[in-house]
């Protein structure tokens, strides 16, 4: 829903910018787009920190797999038992697989919650110094307006500021490593 609300801000946004305003039919307005997604995985600082985040995933994912695979194991090896054991051992038992279960789903959020600030911390400063680029390029170049290009639906190629940023991206951040 977010989305559609912020695709509508634009389209209005354009609407009304687009229209001549009273006393200057002429005034032109300076629009561009930038793709931040674009610039993020183009730039070598943001290449590094998506490496290191599919590393940490994979190392998250295949301790779940592992874990899965555990409690799969067990739940087949309890209903195959269900039948021989008794009524209380199969409460137990019943119960025992339960707390597991509960302690890996537990478990699981709790990873999802630890991987989202992990992404955060490898990718909320790179955005940062991005967004820093595209206010620079904005207020020396005389924009009006630069939109994410995420948010537009149509936009002409000659709108597209992506690649000067990353170049200016580069010629800022590369060197300071």
């Amino acid at each position: 829903m977010r989305k559609f609300w912020t695709v509508g801000i634009v389209s209005v946004a354009f609407a009304l910018l687009a229209a001549p305003t009273k006393g200057s039919a002429a005034a032109e307005q300076k629009f561009g787009v930038v793709d931040i997604q674009g610039v993020l995985d183009t730039v070598q600082e943001g290449k590094t920190a998506k490496a290191d985040w599919e590393k940490y995933m994979k190392g998250k994912k295949d301790e779940f797999e592992k874990k899965n695979a555990e409690l799969e194991k067990l739940a087949a090896d309890f209903e195959k038992q269900k039948a021989v054991l008794s009524d209380a051992k199969v409460q137990e038992r019943g119960k025992e697989l339960q707390t597991k279960q509960i302690a890996f789903q537990q478990q699981y959020l709790a990873v999802q919650k630890e991987m989202q600030a992990k992404e955060m911390t490898l990718m909320g400063g790179i955005l940062k110094k991005i967004r820093s680029i595209v206010d620079e390029m904005g207020s020396k170049q005389g924009y009006d307006f630069i939109f994410e290009k995420g948010n537009v639906v149509y936009v002409k190629n000659a709108f597209d500021l992506t690649y000067q940023v990353v170049k200016a991206y580069d010629k800022a951040y590369a060197a300071k490593k």
